[in-house]
Order: C-alpha cells, then sequence, then structure tokens
C-alpha cells in the first residue's frame, strides 16, 4: 500500500518554473525520507534549466526543509551528457540544493532527455532516474495587454485582469501554465492559471482572461514587488510554458483543482501525486521539458478598460 503524502506548505507550485520556490512534503510514515525532486528544462537559453533536490519530513516537524547538497546531476539528449552544478550560498560557501545547466543551455524539440541523479538522502547514497521529452507548443502568444477592474464587489485596493492574444491549433491538444512577471517579480501562485485549451481549441484567441493582478495592502506585505500598485512605466510580461499531459496531470493533482489555485493551495491533501522519476530510494517530484512563450507590456496608463467580456 502506499505511503500516503500530506503537503503541508506549498510555497508555490511544485515545478512551475521560475514560479517555484522549493516544496515542504511531510509523510505520516516516520521511517521513511523520500528524495523531492524539482527539474525543468526549456527551450530558452537562460530561462530555468535547473534541478532542485531536497528531502521530505516527518509530519509533525516544523523545522526548515534539508537541501540535499553534493549531489551529481547530470542530464542527457541521448548523444551529450551535461553536468548541472550546485548553486552554492554566498554567505557561507554552503550549497543551495539547486543546480543549474551551463550558461547557453536550451533544450531541443523532438529530443528526450534523460536525468541522472547520485544523492546522499537520510545519510545513504542513492540514483535516481527519470526521462522527458519537450511536447509542441500548440500555440501562439501575439501580445497581452491589461484591464483595471478597481470598482469589483471584492472591495480590493486595486486589481487588474492580464488579458492575451494568439492562436491555438486544432490538431494539438494545449495544456500550459502562465506566469505573469511585474518588473520582473513573478506574482504568486494563487494568481497563476493552469489550463487546458478546450475553452479555444483551434480558435483565434482574443482577450482572454489569462490572470490577476490582486494588488492588496496585504499581499504587498507578503509578496513584495510583484505586488506593486501598477504606474506608468511598469512592465507586465506573461510566459506561457507548455506542459505534458502526464505533467499537466501531476500539477493539477498538486493543485486540487485544475484551474486557478486556491488558497490555502491545497484543498485537499493528495495521496501520492503521479512522478516520473524512480530510483533504488524513495522519491517523489517531477522532471519536465517545456517550451516557453514570453510577451510584454508597458504600462501607460493605469486604469485603463478594456471590454473583455463580451
Amino acid at each position: 500500500m502506499k505511503t500516503k503524502l500530506i503537503v503541508i506548505q506549498l510555497f508555490t507550485l511544485l515545478l512551475t518554473v521560475s514560479c517555484t520556490e522549493s516544496v515542504k512534503v511531510q509523510t505520516r510514515d516516520m521511517e521513511k525520507t523520500y528524495l523531492i525532486v524539482e527539474g525543468l528544462l526549456t527551450d530558452t537559453p537562460g530561462q530555468d534549466q535547473f534541478v532542485k533536490l531536497s528531502e521530505s519530513l516527518p509530519y509533525f516537524d516544523n523545522q526548515t526543509i534539508p537541501k540535499v547538497s553534493g549531489a551529481e546531476v547530470v542530464v542527457s539528449d541521448g548523444t551529450t551528457d551535461i553536468l548541472f552544478m550546485e548553486r552554492m550560498n554566498e554567505e557561507d560557501g554552503t550549497g543551495t540544493g539547486e543546480y543549474y545547466a551551463p550558461e547557453g543551455f536550451k533544450a531541443e524539440p523532438d529530443r528526450t532527455y534523460s536525468l541522472s541523479v547520485q544523492a546522499t538522502v537520510a545519510g545513504v547514497p542513492h540514483r535516481y532516474s527519470a526521462e522527458a521529452e519537450m511536447p509542441r507548443m500548440g500555440f501562439t502568444l501575439d501580445k497581452i495587454d491589461y484591464s483595471y477592474n478597481g470598482n469589483t464587489p471584492a472591495k480590493l485596493d486595486s486589481l487588474w485582469t492580464v488579458l492575451m492574444w494568439g492562436q491555438d491549433e486544432l490538431e494539438t491538444t494545449s495544456r500550459f501554465i502562465a506566469c505573469i512577471e511585474v518588473n520582473g517579480h513573478r506574482i504568486p501562485i494563487s494568481s497563476t492559471l493552469m489550463m487546458e485549451d478546450k475553452y479555444f481549441n483551434g480558435k483565434k484567441i482574443e482577450a482572454f482572461p489569462i490572470g490577476l493582478l490582486y494588488q492588496t495592502a496585504e499581499n504587498q506585505k507578503n509578496n513584495g514587488p510583484s505586488a506593486k500598485f501598477l504606474e506608468e512605466g511598469d512592465v507586465l510580461t506573461l510566459t506561457g510554458y507548455s506542459l505534458t499531459m502526464e505533467y499537466y496531470e501531476f500539477l493539477s493533482n498538486l493543485q486540487g483543482d485544475n484551474g486557478m489555485a486556491s488558497m490555502p493551495l491545497l484543498a485537499s491533501q493528495p495521496a501520492n501525486p503521479t512522478t516520473n522519476v524512480s530510483g533504488d530510494g524513495d522519491v517523489l517530484g517531477y522532471f519536465a521539458v517545456c517550451p516557453v512563450l514570453t510577451a510584454s507590456v508597458t504600462i501607460t496608463d493605469p486604469f485603463k478598460v478594456i471590454d473583455y467580456k463580451e
């Protein structure tokens, strides 16, 4: 019988690109320590290309997330092995458990990538592996814009909707997640949309609401620059990541509602989410390869209103 895992605190969606930070996984089985793998490659140099390793914690343990340092992390495209190097803390020189590709690396379409990890978990050396292929993008992202929605029943300090324009392919079922940045600072997962293209499969996409910016005083306190009140000259950036069906299901399992994340993030606590990582030790997580599209818009009039509901 599979050990049921309780995800107690998920700071952002596991493995969702740079939308992510680390996760804290706690188990009721005090005798098992799981390696948690968060791996992502994209087709854009300098964007993502990481593998993050950490350990699970006993159910009632409130200590900080144990990072797995000193591991050997290798990604192969079938012809070349790429060694991912661990990023070190500048303050004390200790390992962060975050491993990054060499500068200029990017994943290529129509290739299968393999991940190999040799790591010591709970004092015992183990080997782990995973395999992933990049899906088709399935849609284009032509531009984004914003619409002020401050006069809503929610009575928030300020509220904007981020809109997108593009074209979806009829032949491809697209699954994607959209991450929004304000001046380079990404918003929390509670305002991030993950969905399939069933609402616009094969259609032209015009002024589709892809995300919300809840810029409240409380959010500004908790989330910093990503929750600032929008002003002239600010830049909004949308990055869309195309997901395989398996990766989408994995994220959906964690997210709990197949769409806009709830707060708290997990409406229900899932059993073991599907993972594509295996090894001679207990392991959870996912190694993914995603194509990405990006578009930006500069704020001119923060109170501009676009009638996108017709």
